[in-house]
């Protein structure tokens, strides 16, 4: 298994990891200097340090640092564990380096009409993952989209199915109609992206919400929501309701990560 291909898998796939690496080790170990694990935010792993009660502790420490992206370095001391079984004790020493692989941020744009071109502009100057989204092949495409990670086109009643959604993911509803707004919506609801946002007038929109109230959905689902989406800067064209939502993206970003200033 190659580390780093599996690095780029995951950056692709838009999941935060871990990298852990044995930089010392004194004694018998059951790896040398260099061994490498990845730890990803799914929960899943890819390679080993040597299996064991260490691992696992690393595993934990792993997941710490995908949270709050701080480098951090750990010792451990393999003395005799009943827990490792006959002939896995090592008795030596190790030192491990844990990195945060850092993942950009995920934009899912559903709908790729006239604001969308603006938007994916945007989005992807900030340095997000873009993702198109429509079920229209002569809207969603790369003569459209150049700057899009990826394209998706498929009917909306099944589209979810084709999204990894984690919870650095930024979705954005601007389809071609009311019906699909709504599907959409509730779709996104069910995820636990970080950032939901749809465009609709207020009167739309009160309307849409006390009906899905009527259907399950609660006043925590609905302030999720960022509607109408965008800033309040008048904005008219699509252009400028494409500035207004990505900086309406950028705000909530800052805050999200306790970088809001002023």
């Amino acid at each position: 298994m190659d580390i780093f291909e599996e690095i780029v898998k995951l950056k692709n796939e838009g999941i935060p990891a871990a990298l852990v690496t044995i930089i010392k080790t004194k004694g018998s170990t059951p790896r040398e200097v260099g061994a490498k694990m990845i730890v990803a935010g799914d929960g899943t792993a890819r390679g080993t340090i040597g299996g064991g009660c260490v691992e696992g502790q690393v595993w934990d420490e792993a997941k710490e640092v995908i949270k709050n992206g701080k480098v951090k370095i750990l010792e451990f001391d393999l003395l005799d564990d009943p827990l490792e079984g006959e002939g896995q004790a090592c008795g030596g020493w190790m030192q491990v380096l844990i990195e945060p692989v850092a993942v950009p941020d995920t934009a899912i744009i559903l709908g790729a009409g006239h604001i969308s071109l603006n938007l994916g502009i945007l989005l992807n100057m900030l340095g997000f993952r873009l993702i198109i989204a429509d079920d229209r092949d002569e809207y969603a495409s790369a003569e459209r989209f150049p700057e899009a990670d990826e394209i998706i086109v498929s009917e909306f009643e099944n589209l979810f199915e084709k999204l990894k959604i984690t919870d650095n993911t930024y979705i954005v509803i601007v389809t071609r109609g009311h019906k699909y707004d709504r599907m959409m919506l509730e779709k996104s609801l069910r995820t636990n992206a970080c950032y939901v946002g749809m465009i609709g007038s207020r009167a739309k929109l009160k309307a849409l919400f006390d009906s899905m109230k009527s259907q399950g959905f609660d006043d925590k689902d609905i302030k999720r929501v960022h509607s109408p989406i965008g800033i309040p800067i008048h904005s008219e064209t699509p252009e400028e309701i494409a500035v207004s939502i990505a900086a309406e993206i950028i705000k909530f970003k800052k805050e999200l990560h306790g970088k809001a200033k002023g």
